[in-house]
């Protein structure tokens, strides 16, 4: 992987790039940049690692997450899903200019004789757009291009040609293609399947079990861990518990943590408060 962009995507307003990009920095030890780079053309060199720094809540989980949503639905989005299910993306919620916007994704790859720049704008019911291009030297063209479901193929991508009217609204046409056989698409795909990503965000025994017991004890228990979350300067306005009745007769309950922050317009005006449920949190 050499750049990865995600935009409107949960603590994502704005487009934000991870690039493996190597800086052109001279270092004194020339062993610093032997085993931590390697080029990929005469002009690019890539980092062999790197590493995230951020506050709290500043979107360093979600940038995992946004990595392994583009992952999942390209490699599921034409057999893995149901028809009509739900996209599983998540918009940011923060701002009302969002709202209604897609989210954004596109990530660049090199292999041994070739650049591949792929991309795409969902929200929850659709793919809005989507683009794939090929780099095999100086120059970058266009392999093809989507605007909601007109689709437009060009002649070095032979494969898609009979493929635009078997594509879904809300499956991508590359997983598509791949499907088909098609020998560039199955290539982009597989670069897709070795981008392994491995993470502890979706942890919730860590926290949940934890979190909920000091919701449901005493006020001064929940008064003390908003005070607490206040002061880690996470964007948290209020902590709240739903309760929900799941057998009368046996008097049980489903309960679920709900956080609230601000919602901003343009302007940074504050509108209203939005919840997250407490998986969504950092």
């Amino acid at each position: 992987m050499i750049e990865f962009s995600v935009g409107n995507y949960r603590s994502f307003k704005d487009v934000v790039t991870f690039s493996m990009v190597a800086a052109p920095i001279q270092h004194e030890d020339e062993t610093l940049d032997r085993n931590n780079i390697f080029a990929i053309a005469e002009d690019i060199n890539l980092l062999k690692s790197a590493a995230i720094y951020g506050a709290n809540a500043s979107g360093k989980s979600n940038l995992v997450r946004a990595i392994s949503f583009m992952r999942s639905f390209v490699i599921n989005s034409a057999v893995g899903r149901r028809v009509k299910d739900p996209i599983d993306t998540e918009v940011h919620k923060l701002s009302k200019d969002t709202e209604t916007e897609p989210s954004y994704f596109e990530i660049i790859f090199a292999s041994s004789t070739a650049r591949y720049r792929y991309g795409f704008e969902v929200d929850r019911d659709r793919v809005k757009s989507e683009w794939l291009y090929q780099n095999l030297g100086d120059e970058e063209s266009e392999l093809f291009s989507r605007d909601r479901q007109d689709i437009n193929v060009s002649g070095n991508f032979p494969e898609g040609q009979e493929l635009i009217k078997r594509t879904r609204s809300d499956a991508l046409f590359l997983s598509v293609a791949a499907q088909f056989n098609g020998d560039i698409a199955i290539y982009v795909t597989h670069l897709f399947s070795r981008l392994h990503v491995i993470s502890n965000a979706h942890d919730e025994f860590l926290w949940k079990g934890l979190s909920d017991h000091i919701m449901l004890e005493e006020h001064d228990s929940k008064k003390h861990l908003i005070d607490l979350v206040k002061g880690l300067d996470l964007g948290i306005e209020d902590i709240e518990l739903s309760r929900t009745s799941t057998d009368p007769e046996e008097n049980s309950f489903k309960h679920e943590i709900q956080t609230a922050h601000y919602k901003y317009d343009s302007n940074h005006k504050q509108l209203s408060l939005e919840h997250f449920n407490l998986g969504e949190e950092s």
